[in-house]
């Protein structure tokens, strides 16, 4: 990253990385949401498609403006499931919010009451894990057979993932593939298929229906 332009000037001031808890703006990208509020076609015609295009040619990528110009989105029916009292709501697949649901409904079982120290760290980051362990299996539903069902499997019962996370460590054996087992994902890249999003956009509703989060 200490070599991208993009990145440097997004993200560092004077040299160093903006520090947590700076106020920053990012002039840019509160000028590309008007531009697209203004006229959407523009990111897929016109002159932001064609920097959006620029941008992932110059650093090696393969998309073209009729790449753009091609896509359709599709509307797709959100899930949510509870955390400590809140409703979160986020994006089925092929988008990762079942990732995100399972992981805090595994979190759910365990009573998080100090933030920052190793237990919760600890469960925290193996809720994570097992919940990553399932993302192998989602993919677009256009191409990936049962998807609906891998998603309610992950969500179906917290409780039993939440017995496979010890108090002190695992064997090396559970951070791997079993033996034999392919890398491979069904999420394999292939033309017309929608690529796996791994970062799910969530809201976070009270008990009052107020969004506390988006």
């Amino acid at each position: 990253m200490a070599d991208d332009s993009e990145f440097l000037k997004t993200w560092t001031r004077n040299g160093h990385i903006i520090p947590e808890g700076e106020n920053y703006q990012r002039l840019e990208y509160a000028r590309t949401l008007e531009i697209i509020g203004e006229d959407p076609m523009t990111l897929y015609e016109g002159e932001m498609g064609d920097a959006i295009v620029k941008a992932i040619q110059d650093k090696g990528g393969l998309m073209t403006k009729q790449d753009l110009i091609d896509y359709q989105p599709v509307w797709r029916d959100p899930i949510s499931s509870t955390y400590r009292g809140y409703k979160v709501t986020s994006v089925s697949a092929p988008a990762s919010g079942a990732v995100l649901l399972s992981a805090l409904g595994t979190m759910n079982e365990f009573p998080l009451k100090d933030p920052g120290s190793e237990r919760d760290n600890h469960i925290t980051i193996e809720a994570l894990r097992l919940a990553y362990g399932e993302r192998t299996a989602l993919g677009d539903p256009a191409f990936v057979k049962d998807t609906k069902e891998t998603e309610k499997r992950m969500l179906a019962d917290p409780k039993a993932k939440a017995q496979f996370i010890k108090d002190e460590t695992q064997e090396p054996e559970a951070y791997t593939n079993e033996s034999g087992v392919s890398a491979a994902t069904v999420a394999a890249v292939c033309a017309d298929q929608r690529d796996l999003f791994c970062q799910p956009p969530k809201a976070v509703r009270s008990a009052a229906a107020n969004v506390r989060l988006g």
